[in-house]
């Protein structure tokens, strides 16, 4: 689960709740809540703790995937983890996961492959640049 995840993550870094609050500019009891299961984490609360801590993107977006997405979505993404780390024929593992899902998990995943070229973008300082470009693709997305 995604609260252990980042639980642990947060305590092998040594910062204390409150401290990744600030460094997140989330509030610490929002952040105690997703820790506690109370919160969901959203797609921008992990972009916001991905950015703190960048060495852990795969685990924590690993175990976001296990959270957000349909059980059999899930499956077939963190199975082949090229797919996490940007690696091997994308666009073949595009069309594996698309081939057989629900219109509802095909927007999963687009939603998913969005969130990820956003925090491509803020790590490579390109995000202003893109953002336009990013949100209208998200705008085509709520569309399906």
């Amino acid at each position: 689960m995604f609260r252990e995840v980042l639980k642990k993550i947060r305590e092998e870094k040594g910062d204390s709740i409150r401290s990744l609050g600030e460094k997140t500019e989330i509030h610490f009891t929002y952040i105690s809540n997703i820790e506690r299961g109370a919160r969901p984490v959203n797609k921008e609360i992990l972009s916001k703790i991905i950015k703190v801590y960048p060495d852990k993107e795969k685990e924590l977006t690993q175990a976001y995937l296990e959270e957000v997405l349909p059980d059999d979505v899930a499956k077939k993404v963190l199975q082949d983890n090229k797919f996490l780390l940007g690696e091997g024929n994308d666009r073949e593992l595009l069309n594996y996961l698309m081939a057989d899902s629900t219109a509802e998990n095909r927007k999963a995943i687009l939603e998913l492959m969005i969130l990820q070229r956003e925090v491509e973008a803020r790590k490579n300082g390109t995000y202003e640049n893109r953002k336009a470009e990013l949100e209208a693709i998200k705008k085509e997305i709520e569309k399906l």
